[in-house]
Formats: C-alpha cells, structure tokens, sequence
C-alpha cells in the first residue's frame, strides 16, 4: 500500500519487509486469530517502518 500511494520506492519494499520480519515474534500460531493478531501487528510495525523513512522515501 506505501508503495502504490507514493510514500516508499519499489527498492524500499524489501527494506520494510526485512524490518518487520525482524521485529517478528516467531512463537507458534496455532489459531486462525493468532495468524489474524499477528498479521495486524505486522501491518502496524510496517506502517512505523515507512513513517520512519521519511523524506528517505524516494
């Protein structure tokens, strides 16, 4: 979504990637809500990685 709306370049998609795959808790899913939690959390890590990009974004 960054990306299509302007605020990361197509070379920064992998940096945010590889930024919330490091902030990721690796414990074990089990449920379809702990997949669903831990999707909304690696949205929400993501959002903070692009945000702190800032002006670096382009």
């Amino acid at each position: 979504e960054a990306f299509l709306a302007g605020h990361i370049s197509w070379n920064q998609i992998a940096d945010v990637c590889n930024e919330v795959i490091a902030r990721h808790d690796s414990g074990a899913s089990s449920t379809i809500d702990d997949i669903v939690e831990a999707d909304s959390i690696a949205r929400r890590h993501a959002a903070e990685v692009v945000v702190s990009m800032g002006s670096r974004a382009r």
